[in-house]
């Protein structure tokens, strides 16, 4: 089903090419749906290339940290979750704008199945 996915998180760039992150990874059922997978960890962001402003770069992603999940019928777990994604980042000005495609899955079965979800997503990091 269709979730809102807010993410918050704080980037250091240990290199032209390396990030390292800590984050905030909230994904919230639309109407009436009670589902939810919040990740709270930390992750990195592999730059093929050094951040030109005026092309851009693409990237990958890997994280983990600790996973809440609940599914539709209100049962709840909480484990190790694992995500992977891939994007694109380019500046414009002061920010640097990013879309990407992420992967998240738990590591432990809320009622029959492990949660996972799979968002593409837009950001802007200031």
């Amino acid at each position: 089903s269709l979730m809102y996915n807010v993410v918050g998180s704080y980037n250091f760039n240990t290199s032209e090419r390396w990030t390292l992150k800590g984050l905030a990874d909230l994904y919230m059922g639309t109407g009436t749906v009670t589902s939810r997978l919040y990740n709270f960890g930390a992750g990195a962001e592999y730059y093929i290339s050094e951040l030109d402003s005026s092309t851009g770069v693409p990237y990958v992603a890997g994280d983990a940290g600790i996973g809440f999940g609940r599914n539709a019928e209100d049962q709840t777990a909480t484990a190790l979750t694992l995500g992977a994604g891939a994007g694109f980042r380019f500046a414009v000005r002061e920010l640097n704008c990013d879309i990407n495609a992420h992967y998240a899955q738990m590591t432990a079965n809320v009622g029959p199945s492990a949660p996972a979800v799979f968002a593409v997503r837009g950001s802007v990091a200031f």
